[in-house]
């Protein structure tokens, strides 16, 4: 009997200390097929949920903090909630992306053909600045729709979009606007552009294994992307 009772007491000490490693240190995600980049669908990624500040579990109840800080860097894999729904984040599905900018860089955009370009390789090319808190962007016709969705998503700011060109706030044509979060622009197959710090949960630095789910059961393992580091 005291065997037992030592084994299980053993089993509930691992699970506890299991629950305790996910929720505060490293979790996991599955990678969908819209999540992109040299993801692919089916990858379980680790990410490390200490990298950008500690998300304190319950937003739904008493609001987003943090315990802790940090900043992603481009090139880094991040994973966070789906900033295009609405609703308390921590109830929103996990997507991973590539940061391609972060605070403070400008990133060029073809009007004509409505895609990033590298740089400003064409006369067409419009700057799309990445906005850090505190900062202030001029308003212009190519950015309104994109500043007006993240005023609106992200900022709680109720600006009116006009003619898909302009910006007016309390009845006032706004010539520039300022944020209160800093902003990463990702990359992915969903196109995920500007993302607010108080979306990330983590950084991924690891494809623990990958399932190819079209495949029959014995076959599904991707056995060249296990502990694939990112």
């Amino acid at each position: 009997m005291r065997r037992t009772l030592t084994i299980l007491s053993l089993l509930l000490t691992a699970l506890l200390l299991a629950v305790v490693v996910r929720c505060l240190f490293v979790t996991q995600y599955r990678v969908t097929d819209t999540d992109g980049d040299a993801l692919r669908a089916g990858d379980r990624v680790l990410v490390n949920r200490m990298a950008y500040g500690w998300r304190v579990p319950g937003e739904r109840w008493w609001g987003y903090s943090r315990v802790g800080s940090g900043q992603p860097v481009r090139g880094e894999y991040v994973a966070f909630y789906d900033p295009s729904l609405y609703g308390p984040a921590d109830r929103r599905p996990v997507r991973v992306g590539r940061v391609v900018a972060v605070p403070g860089d400008t990133l060029w955009f073809d009007v004509r053909r409505c895609t990033l370009l590298p740089g400003r390789t064409t006369t067409d090319a419009r700057p799309i600045p990445v906005p850090g808190a505190g900062s202030r962007v001029g308003v212009t016709a190519w950015n309104a729709r994109l500043l007006w969705n993240t005023l609106r998503r992200h900022e709680s700011l109720h600006v009116v979009l006009v003619s898909d060109s302009a910006l007016r706030f309390d009845g006032h044509r706004l010539d520039s606007v300022c944020f209160r979060q800093d902003y990463y622009w990702l990359s992915g197959s969903l196109g995920y552009g500007l993302v607010p710090a108080s979306a990330l949960v983590g950084r991924a630095f690891c494809v623990s294994y990958s399932l190819n789910d079209s495949l029959h059961v014995g076959r599904r393992f991707r056995t060249d992307r296990f502990f694939l580091p990112l």
